[in-house]
């Protein structure tokens, strides 16, 4: 592996995934190559949130990305899909996650 990327949403979950995983690449000799991601949401998501996410990286000493939708040069949100469509995303077709997390973060 080249990159170990850890996907927070700044949540109590992430970061405990976060503890595992600089744990277990700092005993492997690779937490060098972790880096931890936060997709923006925008206006979707609490304020603060990208700023705790770099905080949680920022105490292991890791590198941090934001990653984020854009639409011509600009933050593209889920709102903004919701409004544009008219209708939120079902249960079945999860593309808030695929389109406005996944999607970004593998650009990273």
């Amino acid at each position: 592996y080249d990159w170990i990327l850890v996907s927070s949403s700044a949540g109590k979950d992430s970061q405990a995934a976060l503890d595992v995983v600089a744990e277990a690449a700092s005993q492997a000799g690779a937490l060098d190559r972790v880096v931890v991601v936060h997709a923006d949401l925008g206006e979707a998501e609490w304020d603060g949130v990208p700023e705790l996410a770099a905080e949680h990286a920022a105490h292991y000493g890791l590198r941090f990305e934001l990653a984020r939708r854009e639409r011509d040069g600009a933050l593209y949100t889920i709102l903004d899909h919701v409004q544009q469509r008219g209708m939120w995303p079902s249960s079945q077709q999860r593309w808030c996650t695929s389109d406005f997390k996944r999607g970004p973060i593998r650009k990273v």
